[in-house]
């Protein structure tokens, strides 16, 4: 089977709408098209900010997304996977000096959703990127964290609960408070 089959074949067994997008491979759009072959469900843009500690989080875009994993180059993963991902820009204020990184504990573990399905979904760090501006000591950077829905269809989802603990210092203690945004999609 030539590629063109093989990708052709692999087309034809993912059902989709054909009014749902495919995803490509951006970090404005998740990356996802970089793992496979995903279609976004439903998104909503510009959901809002809020602050975290001495951060602030800016939620971008909220994405519903279906689909397949490559299993190699030309052929994707029977198995279809569907996830909840949000691309946010997480700001740092620049005063903060060089170290403040080293003085404070914050990473996508702090992060979680509640579908209004009632299912609660721990960030899953294998689809999600590092908090880069901390560990790379910049004050600006997009940060996308992705959820694998798991008890509940994706067709079910029309909100989430999108709760942010806050970061804490050296010595464990928080400082903020912790955050919890409800997003209708």
């Amino acid at each position: 089977m030539t590629e063109d089959e093989s990708n052709s074949k692999n087309s034809e067994e993912y059902e989709t709408d054909e009014d749902e997008p495919l995803i490509g491979s951006s970090l404005e759009e998740g990356q996802w098209g970089i793992l496979g072959e995903f279609y976004q469900i439903d998104e909503i843009m510009d959901v809002g900010s809020f602050d975290i500690g001495d951060m602030s989080l800016s939620i971008e875009k909220v994405q519903l997304v279906q689909g397949r994993f490559n299993k190699d180059e030309n052929e994707l993963m029977d198995e279809e996977r569907e996830f909840i991902s949000l691309i946010m820009d997480l700001n740092i204020p620049d005063n903060k000096g060089e170290d403040y990184h080293e003085t404070i504990d914050f990473d996508i573990d702090y992060m979680s959703v509640t579908t209004d399905t009632g299912e609660h979904i721990e960030t899953s760090e294998m689809y999600s990127s590092m908090i880069m501006p901390l560990t790379m000591q910049i004050s600006d950077a997009l940060v996308s964290v992705s959820y694998e829905i798991e008890d509940s269809n994706i067709d079910e989802i029309d909100a989430i609960a999108f709760e942010v603990e806050s970061p804490v210092d050296i010595h464990g203690d928080p400082l903020g408070e912790d955050v919890e945004v409800e997003i209708e999609i």
